[in-house]
């Protein structure tokens, strides 16, 4: 069992992580990638004991929380619904013994538990052996993870981190890239709409918040689009992402500062520590007086080094106001009810043109006599013919009318369970806007 204190829980920032794990879960959601990279950072060194055994590795709520990005690190609801998507998501190997292929299925977290601020789960010992010494690795820096908003953007940073060295991932056609991508949904067969919301979106974010740079090129049949690469290159701007590098006489100024004690005092790991005072040292001292201020009032849930740690990641405006709080968590409700709000525009939107292009000619022929029916005698007069080729009447301003009558007529019911899967498509987590449904 991985040992631990709550308060001493500190992660190193790179996950070696299988090819097969990288490659077989795209279709998790932004939050449940992030979690399961973390999970398995957090039991890497302890995956497989002598005995052969199966572990329980465990890690503190708010130490997971944190590094996922959560406003609020003890958000246990959006942890279980995350921990039963994974146990719920299967991992696949395709592996060649003897000239031989080989393929295995199992369940990416075996058991999964939250108890007392502590999140208690394991492997299946076949999935812990692999993940413990694969033979071919994917180098994951979940540090940088934490900036990615989109879930299609980190799942192309997983399966192209890989191919730096090499400098390309090779051809994918277009349907093992959707599958790699989680791209499932009917909307990506117009690959207009890949391009534009999974392909150039994730590119974008992985250049401008990741250690790598992409380019995409395209191969073509006629004017079809059959397969596209990615030339992965470093980024110059890599050194952004990570902590600053300290000399030896930093690092011995720093130990003997009193922050710095302070920080090792209340648990928060050494590099740790000293990577916040080198940042920001008023930033590191303005986070252990609030927090110690905050635990003699009995408002830590924690422990006050995880709560230290919070302050300094997120960079907390220390010493707010209770209007400011109030006011900045209208402004937060405020976002999320507009992201709702497009998404659900832009999902219904989707959902009515495609419930158009599907109608048969002689049912929009049918549709467009019923509409033809409800105008006046002198719009009658003026319609003129309607081609059900082009779904359109022979007059512009009688055509602006129909449309929308049509598209009210064949709208259909609204899908909870669509709508949900395509939040997550765009990098959103359902829990989190349910309070808008």
């Amino acid at each position: 069992m991985s040992k631990l204190k709550p308060s001493e829980k500190v992660l190193p920032q790179m996950l070696k992580k299988h090819v097969a794990a990288v490659h077989t879960s795209g279709v998790l959601s932004l939050v449940e990638r992030k979690v399961a990279n973390i999970l398995l950072l957090n039991a890497y060194n302890d995956l497989v004991p002598e005995d052969g055994r199966e572990v329980r590795h465990r890690i503190p709520v708010g130490c997971l929380g944190s590094m996922v990005g959560w406003d609020d690190s003890n958000n246990i609801s959006s942890l279980k619904a995350a921990l039963v998507s994974l146990q719920k998501t299967t991992v696949e190997f395709n592996l060649m013994k003897d000239g031989k292929e080989t393929w295995e299925s199992m369940s990416m977290l075996s058991y999964a538990s939250v108890r007392n601020g502590v999140c208690t789960y394991g492997y299946v010992s076949e999935l812990a052996r692999k993940l413990s010494d694969p033979d071919v690795f994917a180098t994951i820096n979940v540090g940088i993870q934490k900036r990615f908003k989109g879930g299609y953007s980190l799942t192309l940073y997983e399966n192209c981190a890989r191919y730096r060295n090499v400098k390309s991932t090779g051809w994918l056609e277009l349907r093992q890239f959707r599958r790699l991508m989680g791209a499932d949904a009917e909307m990506y067969n117009d690959f207009k709409r890949l391009s534009s919301f999974v392909i150039k979106k994730s590119v974008e974010e992985v250049n401008t918040v990741s250690d790598i740079k992409l380019a995409v090129e395209y191969e073509r049949r006629g004017r079809k689009v059959v397969a596209l690469r990615f030339v992965v290159a470093e980024n110059p701007q890599k050194s952004l992402f990570g902590p600053a590098l300290l000399n030896d006489d930093e690092l011995d100024a720093i130990r003997a500062s009193e922050t710095f004690k302070r920080l090792r005092a209340h648990g928060v790991g050494e590099r740790l520590a000293l990577a916040a005072i080198k940042q920001d040292p008023e930033q590191a001292r303005l986070a252990i007086d609030t927090a110690e201020a905050r635990d003699q009032e009995g408002g830590i849930k924690t422990t006050t080094g995880a709560y230290i740690t919070k302050l300094i990641e997120v960079k907390a405006e220390l010493g707010q106001t209770e209007y400011d709080k109030q006011k900045e968590l209208t402004r937060k409700k405020k976002k999320s009810k507009a992201t709702y709000d497009s998404l659900l525009t832009n999902f219904q939107h989707m959902a009515v043109t495609a419930s158009v292009k599907a109608l048969p000619s002689d049912k929009l022929a049918a549709l467009a006599l019923k509409f033809f029916e409800t105008l006046p005698d002198d719009k009658q007069l003026k319609a003129g013919r309607f081609d059900h080729r082009s779904g359109k009447f022979a007059s512009v301003t009688i055509n602006a009318e129909f449309k929308p009558w049509l598209n009210k007529a064949v709208a259909p019911e609204f899908n909870l369970e669509a709508f949900e899967a395509y939040v997550r498509e765009q990098g959103h987590d359902p829990v989190e806007l349910g309070a808008y449904y």
